[in-house]
């Protein structure tokens, strides 16, 4: 792509699994070229090395992006090293809410291992990437549809460390999963 539009950008991010109509095929690529004739674009990146610091460049990156007609926001953040709460919570520390963002953290299949993000050659882990659209000739919508179904009885974090779930209601997390998915807990961490 960059050999034969060499003035583009391409944003790259790792995935599991790509969707196209209706069709969801792994190992596979996915793309789209955008190109606006009366909206304004800019691109930005952050890296991180420590999970902890995923407030901080979400309100770098917002700093950087913020303007006074800034619409939307599509992010494409590494999914392994950054935390998506805390990178949003501190985008919106910056931005109003008004502005939509859309997009979401890179995977690497079924690994549980790195995911990567770039732009252009600058392809790694711990990238996170914006794209912000300006002006008012965009209009954007969205809808969204998501939530979880309910599979046993409630239960109480009782131990746990940041994303990572110990305990709970005082008994140890994989072993309650274990007796809930039954025989699907053989493919642990990936079962469905």
């Amino acid at each position: 792509i960059s050999a034969e539009y060499p003035d583009v950008k391409v944003i790259s991010c790792s995935t599991s699994g790509e969707i196209y109509d209706q069709e969801i095929t792994d190992d596979s690529i996915s793309g789209i070229a955008v190109r606006m004739e009366h909206t304004p674009v800019a691109i930005r990146n952050v890296k991180i090395n420590d999970r902890g610091n995923s407030w901080e460049a979400g309100r770098t990156l917002a700093s950087e992006l913020s303007k006074e007609d800034l619409k939307y926001v599509f992010l494409a953040s590494d999914g392994w090293e950054v935390n998506g709460t805390e990178l949003i919570n501190g985008i919106y520390h910056v931005l109003s809410k008004e502005v939509a963002i859309s997009g979401g953290l890179a995977a690497d299949g079924v690994n549980f291992a790195k995911t990567m993000v770039g732009i252009n050659d600058d392809i790694s882990s711990g990238n996170i990437v914006a794209i912000a659209f300006y002006g008012n000739n965009l209009k954007v919508g969205f809808g969204t549809h998501g939530g979880w179904d309910e599979h046993g009885e409630t239960m109480t974090l009782t131990r746990g460390d940041g994303r990572i779930v110990h305990e709970l209601d005082g008994k140890p997390a994989l072993e309650l999963y274990k007796q809930f998915l039954g025989e699907d807990a053989d493919g642990l961490p990936v079962t469905s």
